[in-house]
């Protein structure tokens, strides 16, 4: 549900705000622009998020942003914010598009992939399961059409959850989109055994009455258990807000990273530097995209 408390359901309080470093050049070359927004080295408190990227990109004409490159053991959901990613054989995501990314045994992405105007992107990484980190690889995108949207009283909600159940997507990330009017206030629903944490791109907000937080912080939540809902209650200021909130429910253990491998022990790092070299890992361009 969006935008309703739920009878009883408990509120989610802030337990941390954190400031997120500026924008620097990218590896895309000229015109991109980058910010790690969280990063792995606090996993066991932010499980399952790994890593959550903010790419600005203003890329010359005919530009590709950066090249061909491997990922696996995770899942990677990216938002486009605004503008239009083009990925070739990939496909295309405009802005309100989702695209989730299940790399599991392995993936080589981003051979072709350009813009046509300036496009915000955000790109989170996400821990799988240990029984499932070596899966078939999978992507599948759900457009700003298919979202979950509430509009009303200066209030303008877009909530993106794909059913694992009729997907490849293992771990059931939530992504919400918020705007607030000035002076507006929403009280959202997120899964109370959900890891949770909000983005703020603009403006900024008050979070449980209690707690202000402005562009360019993030708030954490921690999971309370249990079964059902919990509540967050937004209220923007005089300049208004927009804000991006995810959730997910933790997936345990510990995680070992090198560039872009997740494993669970070094050994699994290993194995997928071998296949990597073998060839053995699927080109995204030959997946086919599911759309919701």
């Amino acid at each position: 549900m969006i935008g309703t408390i739920v009878g009883g359901a408990p509120a989610r309080r802030v337990r941390g705000v954190i400031d997120v470093p500026p924008h620097t050049p990218g590896f895309g070359g000229e015109g991109h622009l980058a910010s790690f927004v969280i990063k792995p080295d606090r996993f066991s408190e932010q499980d399952p998020f790994l890593v959550l990227a903010d790419d600005m990109l203003d890329m010359p004409p005919g530009a590709n942003v950066g090249g061909a490159h491997p990922h696996a053991g995770f899942e990677i959901v990216t938002y486009a914010v605004s503008g239009h990613l083009d990925e070739g054989p990939e496909g295309e995501l405009h802005e309100g598009d989702v695209q989730f990314t299940t790399a599991g045994m392995g993936v080589v992405h981003g051979e072709q992939v350009r813009t046509h105007q300036p496009t915000r992107i955000l790109q989170l990484w996400v821990a799988l399961p240990e029984s499932q980190q070596w899966t078939v690889p999978g992507v599948s995108v759900m457009r700003r059409a298919q979202a979950q949207h509430l509009s009303a009283s200066g209030v303008d909600v877009r909530r993106y959850r794909p059913d694992t159940g009729a997907s490849h997507t293992i771990v059931p990330v939530t992504v919400v989109d918020i705007r607030l009017d000035p002076n507006a206030r929403h009280a959202l629903d997120v899964p109370a055994a959900d890891t949770a944490f909000v983005y703020v791109l603009e403006g900024a907000v008050s979070i449980g009455g209690d707690t202000a937080v402005e562009a360019g912080q993030v708030a954490w939540f921690s999971p309370l258990g249990g079964a059902g809902d919990s509540t967050v209650l937004f209220e923007s200021g005089a300049q208004g807000a927009r804000l991006v909130l995810y959730s997910a429910p933790p997936q345990g253990g510990t995680v070992t990273m090198h560039g872009s491998f997740v494993g669970r022990t070094p050994s699994d790092i290993s194995r997928m530097f071998r296949a990597y070299a073998r060839g053995e890992f699927t080109r995204a361009g030959s997946i086919g995209v599911r759309e919701y």
